[in-house]
């Protein structure tokens, strides 16, 4: 059985609940993902020490060390794809503030966050 997309979230955020760590959604937003390398807008995240994020179309490279910069020749990053069920999380505010990515394919990725904080 394929989950869709609202049926994996809803799955990660009650195993987060169970788990003790409960963390309240803090804020969300939408990027889409070019050929210039892209961060998470820090106004939105500013408290945030989670983040979720899912590519909704094309597909993206990143990276989260904040030295490294991903590049679409698919050299350098992490390649988060547009696949029902594939997700990142970011563990912390320093993965948040250093996240940077940019796209993988000839299309634009939109990738989709939603913040938390405990």
């Amino acid at each position: 059985m394929k989950l869709k997309r609202w049926e994996y979230g809803l799955i990660v955020g009650i195993l987060i609940l169970l788990s003790g760590l409960a963390y309240a959604q803090y804020s969300y937003e939408s990027i889409t993902v070019s050929t210039v390398v892209k961060s998470l807008t820090a106004t939105t995240y500013l408290r945030a020490t989670r983040a979720f994020i899912t590519c909704e179309t094309g597909a993206i490279r990143y990276t989260v060390d904040g030295v490294t910069t991903p590049n679409s020749a698919g050299l350098v990053g992490h390649k988060l794809p547009n696949t029902d069920g594939v997700s990142l999380m970011l563990e912390n505010h320093d993965e948040i503030r250093n996240f940077r990515a940019v796209r993988a394919t000839a299309t634009d990725g939109v990738i989709k966050i939603t913040y938390f904080s405990k």
